[in-house]
């Protein structure tokens, strides 16, 4: 199921919110083992939606002076 979840470590832009695959449970969510299986062009074009979402992200957080980078 998708949810919006924060990104974990092992994409790049990591730390900003996005809707992506994982387990939902009676406890809450779990991260899938494995990264979804994108072709060159749908992982090109996730990583330009969370490339922009996190300079979204940080613009943002600069208004309330807050200086946060995302991976």
């Amino acid at each position: 199921m998708n949810i919006g979840v924060k990104l974990p470590a092992n994409y790049k832009n990591a730390g900003i919110y996005i809707s992506i695959p994982v387990i939902v449970g009676k406890n809450g969510y779990e991260y899938l083992s494995v990264k979804p299986n994108f072709n060159n062009n749908e992982l090109k074009q996730f990583e330009a939606s969370t490339s922009h979402m996190a300079k979204v992200h940080k613009d943002t957080l600069k208004l309330i002076n807050i200086d946060m980078d995302f991976e």
